[in-house]
């Protein structure tokens, strides 16, 4: 290792009692249950995967994570986005509370929104509106390559350069990335071994990044989502596929500190009649944990959908983005019921807070209260932790 210029004068060899390796910083994803199963939330210096069939809700959860670290990071937060299939939705994105700004100039996105309004006679947006939609929470990146491997080294390069400094990478995602090979080839070729791979390169060259301290000694803290797509099985039978694994190379199991596979579960509709769907129950499952966490735990949570129109003001998600995508508020009340942090008799709950007792009737009720009170949110979740035993820190 000394003999690489990259990793001159770095300590390869040290004592444990030495080394900070608690995995003690999360990033936690918004959703109570499932961090509280990844011992408090996605690991700080840790490649962890989301991986589930189409529509299921994995880029939701990717970025409202990362709307979680905007939210405790603030100015400071830095996020990167490396993307090997379809440009970020911006618009999107603020639905799940990730604060992303559109771009302006000429052919920017505000002016292509202005002309647009204009053409169906309505107004242009004032100057508080176009401050509202450039507005962007710390500091959002967008990396790109021709194909798979140079999407990958880019990653490698800009989490080489920026170190500690960026908290959160999403990987948008494995599934898609294009190998040298198949860039080569035209549509039709076959091609052995797909990305595979260069999976397995990156990987190689991710783990000395993530493992090795930072020059200044510190161990390295950004977290690595890599979003990855289910594949049917080919010999599922004529009733569709049984199971559904991840692709990619084995070297990206061995890796992973957690592994999360989300499914869809029951429709959920508007009225009694089925008329009209509201949204849909989300399961998820740790396939796989290290590190304060450990596979086979499960749980669910409700996910609505958000009626939209180009483009979202970041104002309108403060008012009424705890109704948008994942019922999060909801999902914290019976969370907070299951480790017992709040306490229920009959149809009744209970919860002391500062000395105070906090009393509603169903976690309809309830939840309505944090939404009315969204100071309690933080307070809640830090009993969940301490019913639940769990040291974490989130900065």
């Amino acid at each position: 290792m000394q003999k690489s210029r990259k990793w001159a004068g770095r300590v390869c060899i040290t004592k444990a009692s030495e080394s900070n390796a608690s995995y003690l910083l999360r990033r936690p994803t918004g959703v109570m249950g499932l961090d509280l199963a990844l011992g408090g939330g996605l690991h700080a210096g840790g490649l962890i995967e989301v991986h589930g069939g189409q529509s299921v809700g994995k880029t939701h959860l990717a970025y409202r994570t990362a709307g979680e670290v905007q939210r405790i990071y603030g100015d400071d937060a830095r996020i990167a986005i490396a993307i090997t299939e379809v440009n970020i939705d911006k618009s999107f994105a603020r639905t799940c509370g990730f604060c992303v700004g559109y771009s302006t100039g000429e052919y920017g996105e505000i002016e292509e929104f202005n002309k647009i309004r204009i053409r169906d006679g309505l107004p242009a947006f004032t100057p508080e509106e176009e401050e509202d939609l450039r507005k962007e929470i710390g500091e959002v990146y967008l990396i790109t390559g021709g194909t798979g491997d140079a999407v990958l080294q880019n990653t490698l390069t800009f989490l080489e350069k920026v170190g500690n400094d960026c908290q959160l990478i999403i990987m948008e995602s494995l599934g898609a990335l294009l190998t040298p090979d198949q860039d080569e080839k035209d549509v039709g070729d076959r091609v052995y071994g797909g990305s595979a791979g260069i999976v397995t390169t990156f990987i190689a060259k991710l783990n000395p990044l993530l493992v090795m301290p930072q020059p200044d000694g510190t161990q390295a803290g950004t977290t690595i989502l890599a979003v990855n797509q289910a594949r049917a099985n080919i010999d599922s039978g004529p009733r569709g596929p049984k199971t559904k694994p991840a692709s990619g190379a084995w070297a990206l199991k061995h890796a992973q500190m957690a592994s999360i596979g989300i499914r869809r579960g029951e429709t959920l509709w508007a009225d009694s009649a089925h008329s009209r769907q509201s949204g849909k129950e989300v399961r998820w499952e740790l396939t796989k944990g290290k590190a304060g966490c450990h596979d086979g735990l499960k749980g669910s949570y409700n996910y609505y959908h958000v009626p939209r129109n180009q483009p979202i003001f970041w104002k309108d998600y403060l008012a009424y983005g705890s109704t948008w995508g994942i019922d999060t508020i909801t999902e914290l009340v019976e969370t907070a019921r299951s480790v017992g942090a709040i306490e229920a008799a009959g149809a009744w709950l209970k919860w002391e807070i500062d000395g105070q007792p906090l009393r509603a009737q169903g976690a309809a009720q309830f939840a309505q209260v944090l939404v009315d009170h969204p100071d309690l949110i933080p307070k809640l979740k830090d009993a969940c932790l301490r019913a639940s035993k769990i040291a974490v820190r989130y900065r």
